[in-house]
């Protein structure tokens, strides 16, 4: 009997890979292993010491919008939704432009801040300290953008991203938004892999100068109140996964349509709603990446914004763990001072242990992630041969019809994998995947955990433990379920495996 006779079949992904698909060994190493700790290391050295000033400026901005705006309405704001569901919070988004939080992401030769991801995600911690809800709807406004800066289209990003930032000078918010999510179709059209099985509903039909949307999208955050939207649609019924293709979408265009707007458990002042789309066009050069790329850009795009969804989950559990010492403080018992009995100081102490613990996870995936947009446009090079862009020419006809070509798409695309190879997304994704999951649950053990401590206080305004909870809760729902999310960790893992 010969030896591969006597071999076993394979069983899981981990047996059917003998060593790791790399392109570069610095970006994979055995999983778990202190290797994960020198690809960091190695991270933080390219960077340069601007980028580090920056994060330090942009959170403490944060801080401050939140303690002095955010906080003080929050419950407010809340209950108004709670019983008004089309109610929407403007005052806050016109008071967010004076601290230029929808040009975060944007580009600075496009007028924009030219942060990263993990100044995002250090943004919507210290925002969903104040209020989960502004910090999802600000955020997500981030991660809508940062599909069109995937695409690496400078008619999109003249066109439709700069006047984002013009807006906002002007204390005038335009809100974007990401539309995947179908009434049939959920966590799995979120993961390539489960495309082919997926009931999708939204398509696209090609007609002379672009393509025709119709169908239904679902759950979409901000999607009552933005303006644009990266959207998804098949162009063949019979083939999704190979024809997913992504994308911009005008929400004032006609046929375009806001349908029932949710009744939400947690995060009311983030409106989620139903879009309707009845023959919408969107122009050839609208379109985002080349046909049936969708699932790979939806791939990198959630190894973006995960980690700020587990950033918003450990910010609702600083909140809950800062009422507890408040109210620790103020409650007595016949032994004094609650915050002075030793079994609170030790509850204390672990969930501040917890909360560092889960914030190491999504400063880990957000700075390996953050790379990418840094070799793209962030280098100085980069950046000088994109501020020399003649602006006047950008959205010009000729250049118009060269952007839509496909020509022109397959050697963005082609650059595009270059920077992003198949071992370093799923390095990157998985780091995501782990500080989404932690970071939610962290939220949803401490926030839970507090308001049994706390009893009936918790739901006294002073204390809004409640509110922390059910908003953290849906941080395990969003950007795929955390099921979802160990699937796509674990499948991470195995295509980063190496033998030894």
């Amino acid at each position: 009997m010969s030896e591969n006779q006597l071999k076993p079949e394979p069983t899981t992904a981990f047996d059917s890979i003998e060593s790791a698909l790399e392109t570069n060994p610095t970006y994979s190493d055995f999983p778990f292993s202190w290797g994960e700790v020198d690809t960091l290391f190695e991270l933080a050295r390219l960077y340069p010491a601007s980028y580090f000033r920056k994060l330090k400026e942009i959170r403490e901005k944060a801080r401050e919008f939140s303690d002095k705006i955010i906080r003080p309405r929050a419950v407010e704001i809340d209950r108004k939704v709670k019983f008004d569901h089309n109610y929407f919070a403007w005052d806050i988004m016109k008071e967010a432009c004076k601290y230029r939080f929808f040009s975060l992401i944007i580009p600075e030769a496009f007028e924009g801040i030219g942060a990263g991801v993990l100044h995002m995600a250090a943004m919507a911690e210290e925002l969903a300290a104040g209020c989960a809800g502004i910090a999802s709807t600000i955020g997500v406004h981030s991660a809508g953008v940062c599909c069109c800066l995937i695409s690496l289209d400078a008619y999109i990003l003249e066109k439709y991203i700069r006047p984002v930032a013009q807006a906002e000078k002007r204390g005038e918010p335009i809100l974007w938004g990401g539309a995947v999510t179908e009434p049939w179709a959920g966590t799995d059209i979120w993961d390539e892999d489960f495309l082919e099985k997926a009931k999708v509903v939204t398509f696209a039909k090609k007609v002379p100068g672009g393509y025709k949307l119709s169908g239904r999208k679902c759950f979409i955050s901000n999607g009552s109140v933005a303006r644009y939207f990266a959207l998804t649609a098949a162009l063949d019924p019979k083939a999704v996964r190979e024809s997913w293709t992504g994308f911009l979408v005008d929400a004032q265009s006609p046929g375009f349509s806001v349908g029932r707007v949710e009744h939400k458990m947690g995060q009311r002042g983030g409106p989620a709603a139903e879009l309707i789309l009845e023959d919408v066009f969107v122009p050839d050069e609208c379109k985002l990446g080349i046909d049936g790329k969708g699932g790979w850009y939806i791939s990198i795009y959630l190894a973006g914004s995960r980690g700020p969804v587990g950033a918003i989950g450990i910010g609702c559990a600083r909140r809950s763990l800062e009422c507890l010492i408040e109210w620790a403080k103020q409650k007595k018992t016949s032994q004094g001072r609650l915050i002075d009995q030793q079994a609170i100081q030790l509850t204390i102490a672990r969930m501040a242990n917890e909360i560092a613990a889960a914030r190491g996870l999504y400063v880990a995936s957000c700075l390996a992630m953050d790379l990418i947009f840094y070799e793209m446009i962030g280098k100085p090079v980069n950046k000088a041969a994109i501020s020399l862009l003649p602006k006047s020419i950008l959205t010009t006809k000729p250049i118009k019809k060269i952007v839509g070509s496909d020509t022109a798409k397959k050697t963005a695309d082609k650059f595009l994998q270059k920077a992003v190879p198949f071992d370093r997304l799923a390095h990157i994704s998985r780091l995501a995947t782990a500080a989404k999951c932690i970071g939610s649950e962290t939220g949803v053990r401490i926030s839970g955990e507090v308001a049994r401590i706390m009893g009936p206080d918790a739901m006294d305004p002073r204390w809004p433990v409640e509110k922390a909870f059910r908003d953290a809760k849906l941080t395990m729902i969003y950007e795929g379920t955390n099921q979802a999310n160990q699937i796509t960790h674990f499948k991470d893992l195995a295509r980063t495996w190496r033998r030894y």
